[in-house]
């Protein structure tokens, strides 16, 4: 009785103590005098406590970001704290008292402002809600019949239904506990989510949820969504009653119905029905038996497609028993490609213990079992998600098994039982039915396993199946074991084998490939050699011509072609000629040529002279190897092989001969009369590559011939290693041999950039400064740049190399090129020296391009320089350009080294440059001098930057202009200040998804800035970015963000209301509105002369009206219709639909009957009206082919007594 006393006095006590701000003390004194309610400030508490009242106390911080976010939305706000809606006296008066601030703090927030300040803990902001709609319903909408029957109290006696009322009782509802209704009214946010806020509390402002309901929800009587709204923020016993209304009318629609806890809509939705007293075969049966009640039936589908879904059994079961059609289609079940299955389809893809259970009852309830719906039965669903247990309850209830459900279950493979099952319950039939036609064994190829149950089963084994490749093959046809040849698979070709597979199977006009072309054309001699024992039929096999070819190929011939070693292509060649295999006279010397090759390789003279005398071919040019069998020899240096190849006339003519094996065979050479050729041909590689083998006598040798002034050869690059491709003074700084440096020079060699990288390289790598210096100090004089060389010494932490390049007279300009040389350097020993370490490679990353820029990252890097002052060295010794300062000037900036930028910039660099970060992989990218300036809010920095030339209107990286990026900052002083220096307000996007600076302005609800740039004559109807199918104009963004004070402003700015919307699932103004079910919006926009029969995006598009009733805005829908929508209005080009379509595909009954109400027009059944249909309702496609066939009949009947009226006018004339 006390609880009672308490919950009478709950609603009053919340408003007096929380929304109005009460003391507790005044509450209680208030509370006594006014309604005699007498309870101890220590009871009040403990009372508090159980209702979970509690005052928000903000302190002045918190008022002050209030206020921030407050002035950044710039239209009125209604502000909540703890899901409490303040009133508004009350927080303009907190404000005015807890958020003053001094003109000097104003400023300062002006500069330090965010674009979205962040807001308290606790405390939400949102848009006014929308005045609730005041439209005239029409009396047939399916809800108000269902309603009728299942709340008969509700109607209040506004519309007169037929008899069927009289039908099963009305549902009576089951008073839940405390715990339970918490959790109720938890949902009541999610459900009107578009306009309510997210707190339990929040939806007891009456006009909030008025508001909601009238954009989805007809009503019964005027003024019901008020009465609904002020029963459910009450404590009173309907608050239940009107939360399922709710609830089924959405159901009834396809409206989603989210829940806050953990469970899910789909429970959700099986609490609604228990709830609301419909868990019983009375009530089920009345709902399930109202055939001409539209809503009944919505809501019997989605209660037993949610019982589906959720495995329910106890629900299943009992609205099975009550008369649910089984096959009842289950809607959003979440297959690919697909939103719909039958029941026994969905259960198909479970495994749980319970989906047996349910399947057995959908069986027992006649379900269809071998009904198809998307092409596929339950059996074929089970087969493909390997569901054993399902694929045997379904096969032994009777299931039709075709050839297609058996050829699922081989592709899957690895469940032989599931193959089982078919085999065992479907039609003798079965296997020879399937296996001529190539269906199951072809993907059943690389499972060994699988093959051999289906060969126990007596399977065709040699029926011909197609072969899917990238060759001349493909699209032809083999035998299984021909498929097995040609992917490899030896265990498969075994099996095949001991199956007694047919080998030679029957060519059929060149479309039959015999298995052995195969296994050759793969160059698999194991499966080969497996093959001839069987007993291929070789010359069967040469005499096979693939329609793709011209002329037929030997085995002999596609073996020598394949770019296999030379070893298995001759095991291939050798088994085949064993076997009777026919090669020409050209194969033979191309057989014996490639054996040839392969003796030489092996320093088998007496092969060679075999294979010369059999007629191979000395003069053959190896592609694999770059070269012939003499440059073979010559680098093996085996003379007797040599002169074998000499006598059979080889020669060395263009090819790449690359190195000589020692002097002796240089002499040899010379003796034979081969050495001048040999050093014309490539005599200058061949100095090189002694040099770096160290070759002191081959080098001397060379020297006497006047090689190294020779012009080195020119081959491809696959010919001669890069290590190779050097200069002989390379080659020897490499070595470090500064005499044959020395001596090189005497002979007129020249040392350039080329020869400083190779030596710095040297001395960094080895840390062999020795040798460098006395270099330097043997050729002294140098007038030459070499950034690459600084770039290395930079790289391995060596000022000393600097600093004596420097003295040398060295110069810094130019762009170092250090990716090639630290990847693939001189090679040959230098990598076995001791010492060799890896230098900072990350640092290339970013592509440094100069010295300079390069000695800032490694100095951002943490190098530790012996000398500290290297940048400023650097830059006082170079004549740098200003795109290199300015490259430079940004890497700093972007390093944080504020002194070094101030001297770069004082040096004229260019201020547009791109800045490095540490040319780390993850930010190689990145930043412009402006862009840190912008987001780092350093007005200092801008001011210099704009002092020294800055282009406003330049990129300031991520494709923005500096005064795009300073209003995505959020900064207005900056914005003013690049607008002063020239910035153009209405600069284009610059990349396909860029905007301008108004639409960044808008999409960020920053009004404050918006209303400058309108001040600066931002152009609120500027072209759209050409580049950017999707971009919208700031009237539309401004919609999108829900700000009701941004659309106005850019609508009194001259805003084109009715702009086309942007082609790929854009939309115009009120079809946004629309979308978004923004009532207020939807208003205003329509009194500012919005069409509201604007056409819509050519890609996925609607018209106001299709999107509301596709949403299933219901009240938005009547309001369009009141305003002149065209029903009939085309939807868009690709992906649309007409309103009826939308409707029913999307099962809004209501808004269905309402466009039929209002004259839509029907087509004929299997129209794509009835097909989009199949997807919403089950009772929509009849629903639709009754009032196509009404208004047929209706339309023959007006034509009957017009032709009668004519009639009659006639005679009396």
């Amino acid at each position: 009785m006390a609880n009672l006393d308490w919950e009478a006095h709950k609603a009053e006590i919340e408003r007096l103590y929380i929304h109005e701000g009460k003391s507790l003390k005044e509450m209680i004194q208030i509370m006594r005098v006014v309604h005699g309610f007498w309870k101890s400030k220590s009871q009040y508490e403990t009372q508090f406590a159980k209702w979970r009242f509690k005052k928000y106390h903000m302190g002045s911080k918190n008022w002050r970001l209030l206020d921030q976010n407050l002035k950044k939305r710039g239209a009125d706000q209604e502000v909540y704290v703890n899901g409490v809606l303040l009133e508004p006296k009350r927080v303009k008066r907190e404000l005015g008292r807890q958020a003053f601030q001094t003109t000097i703090q104003k400023e300062v927030e002006k500069l330090t402002s965010r674009a979205s300040p962040k807001m308290p803990e606790g405390v939400l902001v949102y848009s006014p809600a929308p005045s609730a709609l005041e439209l005239q319903w029409p009396s047939n909408l399916p809800w108000f019949k269902f309603s009728q029957y299942a709340f008969p109290h509700n109607a209040k006696g506004s519309f007169h239904f037929q008899s069927e009322i009289d039908l099963p009782a009305s549902l009576v509802m089951i008073q839940p506990s405390h715990h339970v209704e918490e959790d109720w009214f938890l949902t009541l946010d999610s459900i009107f989510a578009w306009v309510a806020p997210h707190s339990q509390r929040e939806l007891q402002v009456g006009s909030r949820m008025a508001a909601a309901m009238s954009i989805v929800m007809p009503e019964e009587y005027n003024g019901q969504h008020i009465v609904t709204s002020r029963e459910l923020s009450s404590r009173s016993d309907s608050k239940l009653r009107e939360f399922i209304r709710i609830s089924l009318y959405l159901l009834s629609n396809k409206m989603v119905i989210e829940d806050t806890g953990p469970s899910g809509k789909e429970e959700l939705m099986l609490k609604i029905f228990r709830m609301s007293g419909l868990d019983n075969i009375v009530s089920l049966r009345g709902l399930i038996s109202r055939e001409n009640d539209m809503s009944a039936g919505a809501i019997a589908e989605s209660l037993f497609g949610t019982a589906i879904k959720c495995l329910d059994t106890q629900v299943i079961k009992l609205m099975l028993e009550a008369g649910m059609d089984p096959d009842t289609l289950i809607i959003d079940v979440g297959f690919p490609l697909t939103r719909t299955a039958t029941p026994l389809g969905f259960i198909a893809t479970k495994r749980e213990i319970s989906a047996q259970v349910i399947s057995s009852l959908l069986l027992q309830h006649k379900a269809s079992i071998d009904l198809y719906h998307n092409g596929e039965s339950a059996l074929d669903i089970a087969v493909k998600h390997s569901n054993q247990i399902m694929v045997k309850t379904l096969a032994s209830n009777g299931a039709h098994i075709t050839p297609k459900s058996l050829h699922s279950a081989v592709k899957q493979g690895w469940d032989m039982q599931i193959i089982d099952y078919l085999l065992d319950y479907g039609p003798e039939s079965l296997i020879d039915h399937v296996f001529p036609e190539g269906t199951i064994l072809v993907t059943a190829a690389n499972r060994v396993q699988t093959v051999k149950a289906l060969l126990s089963r007596n399977a065709n084994i040699n029926a011909i199946q197609p072969i899917h490749s990238h060759d001349q093959f493909n699209g032809l046809g083999t035998t299984l074991i021909g498929l097995a040849a040609a992917s490899g698979n030896v265990e498969l070709v075994q099996t095949l084998l001991l199956a007694r597979a047919e080998v030679n199977p029957e060519p059929r006009s060149g479309l039959c490939v015999p298995p052995l072309v195969l296994a050759v054309h793969r160059g698999r001699t194991d499966i080969v050699t497996l093959l001839l024992r069987a007993g291929s039929d070789v010359s069967l096999a040469d005499g096979f011509i693939a329609p793709q070819e011209s002329v037929g190929k030997s085995l002999i011939e596609r073996a020598l072609t394949r770019d296999d070693e030379a070893m298995d292509r001759i095991k291939l060649c050798r088994n085949l000629l064993a076997k009777g295999g026919i090669a020409s006279q050209r194969e033979m010397e191309d057989f014996n040529t490639l054996q040839l090759f392969d003796a030489v390789i092996r320093r088998d003279a007496e092969a060679v002279f075999l294979f010369l005398s059999f007629g191979a071919r000395v003069t053959t040019y190896d592609a694999k190897y770059g070269h012939n069998a003499l440059v073979l020899a010559i680098r093996n240096g085996d003379s007797n092989i040599i002169s074998l190849l000499q006598a059979a006339g080889a020669t060395v003519a263009g090819c790449a001969i690359g190195y000589i094996a020692n002097v002796e065979i240089a002499l040899f050479l010379l003796h034979m009369g081969l050495l001048p050729e040999v050093l014309s041909t490539d005599g200058y590689t061949i100095l090189v590559s002694a040099i770096l083998a160290e070759d002191d006598d081959l080098i001397m040798f060379l020297l006497d011939w006047g090689v190294d002034k020779s012009l080195p050869a020119v081959f491809p690059e696959f010919e001669i290693p890069k290590y190779l491709r050097r200069t002989v003074l390379e080659a020897a700084l490499c070595r470090g041999n500064l005499r044959l440096v020395e001596r090189l020079v005497q002979r007129g060699s020249c040392i350039g950039e080329a020869e400083i990288i190779t030596i710095v390289w040297r001395a960094s790598v080895l840390h062999d400064i020795v040798v460098l210096r006395s270099f330097l100090d043997t050729f002294p004089t140098f007038s030459l740049p070499s950034p690459t060389a600084f770039a290395i010494a930079l790289l391995f932490d060596n000022y000393r190399t600097i600093d004596l390049l420097l003295n040398a007279g060295i110069k810094l300009n130019g762009t170092p090129e250090v990716r090639s040389h630290y990847r693939d350097p001189i090679k040959m020993e230098l990598w076995d020296y001791k010492g060799w370490y890896y230098p900072r490679y990350h640092l290339l990353l970013s592509d440094p391009k100069s010295v300079l820029e390069l000695a800032i990252i490694c100095q951002g890097d943490d190098i530790i320089w012996e000398e500290l002052s290297v940048v400023q060295s650097l830059v006082a010794c170079g004549d740098w350009t200003k795109y290199e300062i300015g490259r430079a000037f940004a890497t700093s900036l972007q390093h944080g080294d504020r002194e070094i930028a101030r001297d770069l910039l004082a040096s004229g660099g260019d201020v547009h440059q791109f800045g490095l970060r540490f040319g780390r992989e993850d930010s190689k990218h990145g930043r412009y001098p402006v862009e840190i300036a912008l987001t780092e809010g350093d007005t200092r920095l801008l001011q210099d930057l704009i002092a020294a030339g800055l282009d406003p209107n330049r990129s300031s990286g991520g494709h923005l202009t500096a005064v795009q990026r300073a209003v995505k900052c959020g900064n207005m002083k900056h914005i003013q200040m690049l607008l002063a220096a020239g910035g153009d307000v209405n600069s284009p996007a610059i990349c396909h998804n860029g905007m301008t600076a108004l639409q960044i302005a808008v999409q960020l609800k920053d009004i404050k800035i918006t209303q400058m740039l309108v001040r600066a004559h931002a152009d609120v109807n500027a072209p759209l970015n050409a580049l950017n199918n999707k971009d919208e104009c700031p009237l539309h963004l401004a919609i999108k963000t829900g700000n009701n004070k941004l659309v106005r402003l850019l609508l009194q700015a001259g805003a084109n209301v009715n702009r086309p919307p942007s082609p790929f699932r854009g939309a115009t103004a009120l079809q946004l509105a629309v979308k978004q079910g923004d009532l207020n919006l939807v208003d205003l926009l329509l009194r500012e002369g919005a069409d509201v029969n604007q056409a819509p995006a050519h890609n996925g598009g609607a018209t106001a009206l299709q999107f509301a009733v596709i949403q299933g805005y219901i009240g938005i829908a009547r309001m369009l219709l009141d305003a002149g929508a065209d029903v009939n209005a085309l939807g868009a080009s690709i992906n649309g639909r007409t309103a009826l379509e939308g409707a029913a595909e999307w099962g809004r009954i209501d808004c269905l009957q309402l466009l039929l109400n209002e004259g839509v027009a029907v087509e004929a059944e299997c129209s794509r009206q009835f097909l989009r249909a199949s997807h919403g309702r089950k009772k929509i496609p009849p629903l639709l082919l009754g009032a196509f066939k009404r208004r047929n009949l209706d339309h023959h009947h007006d034509a009957q007594i017009s032709k009668l009226r004519t009639v009659n006018e006639s005679f009396t004339n």
